[in-house]
C-alpha cells in the first residue's frame, strides 16, 4: 500500500508539471502568435521573425517524450485560436498552425538526434547540431509543406512563401531557443554573480551604445559595433548572457525598425528589403556570437575542472607526501625487517632494523638476495620468486635461513607480496622479515620431545598389554581352581571360608587390572565406538543377573524399573553395558543396607536413554560430588577406609559417555542415599537380522546380475565375491584400471563395482574412460567402493561419471542393496 501511495504521489506530481507547461506554452504561443499577425499586418504581411514555434521547441527539448503530444497539441490550439481571434482566412486558420506542429516536433526530434540525446548548448559539437536541426532541417521542411499547401488551395507564389516562412522562423528558433535553453535557474544564478562582481557590464553598456549609434541616427553605417560588442558579452558573461543579450538585441532591433528607426542607408529600400536585410544581419550574427560564447563557455567550464583537478591532485600529493613520512617512520622504527626486491632477487630497499643481521641498509641495496640465502633453500627461494612473479600469493609465511654478517645463519620468517604496476604486471616484491631462530628451536624441542612421549605412550601400551596378559594367565587359573575348589563338598567351613577369601581376591584383582587397561586405552584415543540395534531391556537385566549375587550376599535388594522405551535402539550396547555394571557394582559396595535400584526411561522427543542407579547408601557431599568423575579420586584416602579400588571406575564411566555424545551427574544426600545417572542419544532401531542372516538385501532367487569388481587387492575381490555369488549373481574381476577398461569393452555388465586408489591408472581415470569410449559397457552404472569416504573424495567420484559411493570396510548388506539397487533389484 505504501508503495501504491508513493507511486500515486508520483503520479500526480508528474500530472501538475505537464499541465503546468501546458498551460505555459498555450498562453505564450497564443500571445506571441497574436501579436506577430499584428505586426505582419501593419508592415504589409510582412515580418522578420516567428517567435511563438521557438517557445514550443525550449519547452519539448526540456520535457520527456511522453508529454510532448499534449504540449504539441497545446500549442496547435493557441496557435488556431490566436489566428481566429486575429481574422485570418480559413486556410490559414488551417493550414499554418499544423506546419508551425510540425516544425516544432521535427526541430525538437532532430536536435536531439544530432545532439546524442541531450541538448547542452555549451558543447560546440552539439551547438552545430541543435543549429543544423533549428535553422535548416525543421523550418526548410515545414516552408516545403505549408508553400505547397497554399499553392494548392489558393495559388500564391511557392518559392516566395517557401523562402519567407523559412527565414522568418530559422531566425526565431535560432535566437529565441537557445536563450530559453541555457538560462536554467543554476546558469542565471551565476549570470547574476558576474554581474554582482562588476563583470560583463562594461560590454552590456557598450552594446546599448552600439544599438543606439546603429537605430539613433542615419547618418553614419556602424553596423558592426552590434555583432562587436555582442562578442565583448560572450568574453564576459559566456553563452548564457550572450544569448539573452542576441535576443534581446532582437528584439529591440526589430521593434526600433517598426517604429521607423531605421539605420542608416536603410531608408533607400523597400520594407520587404529591409526586412529581408534584417534577418540576414541577425542571422550572421548569430552565426558569429552563438559559436564563440559556446567555445568560451566550454573553455571556462574545462579550466574550472583543471582547476578542481589540480586541487584534488595537490591535496593528494600532500595527503601522499604525509602517508610517506609516517610509512617512513614506521618502517626506520619497526623491528621487524622490511625489503623489497626486483624479480631477478636485486634488493632494491632494506629498512635499518637490517642492522639486527649486523648489515647497514647499503650494504645490501643493489646486491642479489642468492648470497643470503642458505644452500639449502636455494632452490625454495628461487621458486617463490617464480610463483611470485605470477602473481600467487603465498596461503602462509615463508620461512627460510639467512646469513649473517658474521656469516652465521638464522632462521626468518617473510610474507612475501607481489608489487604491480598500473597495468597489473608483476615488477617486484615486498616482505616483512622476523627473526624466528627462538621458535624454531622451541618447535624443534617440542618436536623431540613429542616424539620420546609417543614413544613412551608405545612403551607404556605394550607394558600394560603385557602386565595383562601375564596377570590374567596366573589369574585364570586362581579363579578357576577356586571355582572348582568351592564345590568340593568335603571341605571344611573353615576352609571354604578360606576359598572365598582367594576368589574374592582374585575378583578385585582382576578388576584393577580390566580398570587400568581401560583407562590406558581411553588416554591413548584407541577405544571405537561400535554403534548397533540391540534391546536396551535384556542389557539391563542382563547387568542385574550379573550383580545379583553380590548383592544377596550383603542382604541387598536389588530392583529393576524400565518405562516406556522402544524395542530396540542403536547405540554401542558392550560400552553401556560397561557403565551400566560400574555403576551397579559401586552402588552395592557402598551401600551396608537397604536397596540398590536401576531404573530406565526413555524420551522420544529427544531420542535420549536415560539410565539412574539409585541407592540407601551413606551419600556423597557437595564438596565431594564435585571430585567423584576425576581420575585416581577416592573419597576415602586414609589408612582405615573401608573400601578399595583405583579410583578410575566413574573416571572411566565418564569418559565412555562423553564418547557416545551423552552425560552423566550424581545426585546425592548425606545420611539418605546416591542416585548415579547418565544419558545418551539412542536412535530408535529395526530389529537386527539374527545370527547367521548374512545377506539381507536379495537373496539367490532374485534375477542374477553381471557384476565387474575392480580392485587391485585380491582379498578385497576375493570378499566381494563371495558375498555376491553366495546370492547368485555372477562376477568377474580387474586387478587394474586398464583391465577394467578392456572388460567393460568386451563384455556388457550390469554394475560395475570400481576401487578409486590403484597403481598405474586409478578407478577415476578408468572411468572416464569407460564412459568416454564405445564399449559395451560404457552406460553401465559404475559405484565407487572405497575406503575414501570424505565428501571432497565423494564429488570426485561423481564428477569422474560413477553413479554411486559405497565405503569400506564392506557390510555385507549394504553391498547387496546398492546391486540391487542399480540392477533393479527390490532391496
Amino acid at each position: 500500500m505504501a508503495n501504491r501511495m508513493a507511486d500515486r504521489q508520483l503520479t500526480n506530481g508528474d500530472d501538475r508539471g505537464l499541465w503546468t507547461r501546458v498551460v505555459i506554452v498555450a498562453g505564450l504561443v497564443f500571445c506571441l502568435t497574436f501579436v506577430s499577425l499584428l505586426f505582419r499586418r501593419q508592415l504589409n504581411d510582412l515580418s522578420a521573425i516567428w517567435p511563438a514555434n521557438a517557445i514550443v521547441v525550449a519547452v519539448l527539448l526540456r520535457s520527456q517524450k511522453a508529454w510532448w503530444p499534449s504540449l504539441l497539441l497545446a500549442g496547435l490550439l493557441a496557435n488556431v485560436a490566436a489566428k481566429l481571434i486575429a481574422g485570418n482566412a480559413l486556410a490559414p486558420v488551417v493550414v499554418l498552425p499544423v506546419c508551425n506542429s510540425l516544425e516544432n516536433l521535427v526541430c525538437a526530434w532532430a536536435a536531439l538526434r544530432l545532439t546524442g540525446g541531450e541538448v547542452d548548448l555549451t558543447q560546440p559539437r552539439q551547438l552545430r547540431g541543435f543549429a543544423l536541426a533549428a535553422g535548416v532541417i525543421a523550418p526548410l521542411s515545414a516552408a516545403l509543406a505549408s508553400g505547397l499547401l497554399l499553392s494548392l488551395w489558393r495559388g500564391d507564389p511557392l518559392l516566395g512563401d517557401v523562402l519567407d516562412w523559412w527565414a522568418m522562423d530559422a531566425l526565431g528558433l535560432l535566437t529565441i531557443t537557445p536563450a530559453l535553453l541555457v538560462a536554467t535557474p543554476q546558469a542565471l544564478r551565476e549570470l547574476w554573480a558576474r554581474f554582482r562582481a562588476r563583470r560583463g557590464v562594461l560590454s552590456l553598456v557598450l552594446l546599448g551604445i552600439s544599438l543606439a549609434a546603429v537605430f539613433g541616427q542615419s547618418r553614419y553605417q556602424v553596423y558592426s559595433l552590434i555583432p562587436a560588442s555582442l562578442v565583448l558579452v560572450a568574453f564576459e558573461l559566456h553563452l548564457t548572457g550572450a544569448a539573452l543579450a542576441l535576443l534581446c538585441t532582437a528584439a529591440v532591433s526589430i521593434i526600433l525598425t517598426h517604429l521607423g528607426h531605421l539605420p542608416a542607408g536603410a531608408e533607400a529600400f523597400e520594407p520587404a528589403q529591409r526586412v529581408l536585410m534584417l534577418r540576414i544581419y541577425f542571422a550572421a550574427t548569430t552565426a558569429l556570437v552563438l559559436p564563440i560564447a559556446s567555445a568560451l563557455t566550454n573553455r571556462a567550464r574545462l579550466m574550472q575542472e583543471l582547476e578542481h583537478r589540480q586541487g584534488e591532485t595537490q591535496s593528494a600529493l600532500e595527503r601522499l607526501a604525509v602517508s610517506e613520512a609516517r610509512y617512513r617512520v614506521l618502517a626506520d622504527r619497526t623491528v621487524d625487517i622490511i625489503a623489497q626486491f626486483d624479480l631477478d632477487g636485486v634488493v632494491r630497499y632494506v629498512s635499518p632494523s637490517v642492522a639486527q643481521l649486523g648489515y647497514r641498509p647499503e650494504d645490501l641495496v643493489g646486491r642479489t638476495t642468492q648470497h643470503l640465502v642458505h644452500p639449502d633453500n636455494a632452490r625454495e627461494a628461487a621458486a617463490r620468486l617464480s610463483q611470485l612473479a605470477g602473481g600467487e600469493i603465498p596461503a602462509s609465511g615463508v620461512a627460510m635461513r639467512l646469513r649473517r654478517a658474521d656469516g652465521s645463519f638464522v632462521w626468518l620468517e617473510g610474507n612475501p607480496s607481489p608489487i604491480t604496476d598500473e597495468a597489473g604486471r608483476v615488477i617486484g616484491v615486498v616482505s616483512v622479515l622476523r627473526d624466528i631462530t627462538e621458535r624454531r628451536r622451541m618447535e624443534d624441542e617440542l618436536r623431540r620431545r613429542t616424539i620420546e612421549a609417543e614413544a613412551a605412550s608405545v612403551a607404556k601400551s605394550q607394558f600394560l598389554a603385557n602386565m595383562s596378559h601375564e596377570i590374567r594367565t596366573p589369574l585364570t587359573a586362581v579363579i578357576g581352581f577356586t571355582g572348582l575348589l568351592e564345590a568340593e563338598p568335603e571341605l571344611s567351613g573353615r576352609s571354604r571360608t578360606f576359598v572365598d577369601r582367594i576368589r574374592s581376591g582374585g575378583e578385585a584383582l582382576l578388576d584393577i587390572v580390566n580398570d587400568i587397561l581401560d583407562f590406558s586405552k581411553m588416554e591413548a584415543g584407541q577405544i571405537q565406538l561400535a554403534p548397533h540395534a540391540f534391546a536396551p531391556a535384556a542389557l539391563l537385566r542382563e547387568a542385574v543377573d550379573l550383580v545379583s549375587r553380590q548383592a544377596t550376599a550383603k542382604g541387598l535388594s536389588l530392583n529393576l524399573s524400565i518405562g516406556a522405551a522402544p524395542d530396540f535402539v542403536h547405540a554401542d550396547s558392550a560400552r553401556l553395558r560397561q557403565v551400566v555394571l560400574n555403576l551397579l557394582t559401586n552402588a552395592i559396595k557402598f551401600t551396608q543396607k537397604g536397596e540398590v535400584e536401576l531404573s530406565a526411561a526413555y524420551d522420544p522427543a529427544s531420542q535420549q536413554l536415560r539410565v539412574a542407579v539409585r541407592d540407601t547408601g551413606e551419600g556423597v557431599s557437595a564438596a565431594d560430588q564435585r571430585r567423584l568423575f576425576q581420575r585416581f579420586s577416592q573419597l576415602d584416602g586414609s589408612n582405615t577406609r573401608l573400601h578399595g579400588g583405583t579410583g578410575l571406575g566413574l573416571a572411566i564411566c565418564k569418559n565412555l559417555v562423553d564418547l557416545m555424545a551423552g552425560r552423566i551427574g550424581v545426585d546425592s544426600v548425606e545420611g539418605v542415599g546416591s542416585t548415579f545417572w547418565f544419558e545418551v542419544p539412542a536412535p530408535p532401531a529395526q530389529e537386527p537380522a539374527p545370527a547367521g542372516a548374512v545377506f539381507g538385501a536379495s537373496g539367490s532367487e532374485d534375477r542374477p546380475a553381471n557384476i565387474l569388481i575392480v580392485d587391485d587387492m585380491s582379498t578385497n575381490r576375493e570378499l566381494v565375491r563371495a558375498i555376491l555369488e553366495a546370492v547368485g549373481h555372477r562376477v568377474d574381476e580387474a586387478a587394474s584400471g586398464p583391465e577394467a577398461i578392456d572388460a567393460a569393452a568386451k563384455t556388457r555388465f550390469d554394475v560395475i563395482l570400481m576401487d578409486m586408489q590403484m597403481p598405474g591408472m586409478d578407478g577415476l581415470a578408468a572411468t572416464r574412460a569407460i564412459r568416454n569410449s564405445a564399449a559395451l559397457s560404457h552406460g553401465a552404472p559404475i559405484v565407487a567402493l572405497s575406503a575414501n569416504v570424505l565428501e571432497p573424495q565423494i564429488e570426485a567420484c561423481l564428477e569422474a561419471g560413477m553413479d554411486d559411493h559405497l565405503a569400506k570396510p564392506i557390510v555385507p548388506a549394504k553391498l547387496l542393496q546398492k546391486v540391487a539397487q542399480w540392477t533393479g533389484e527390490a532391496a
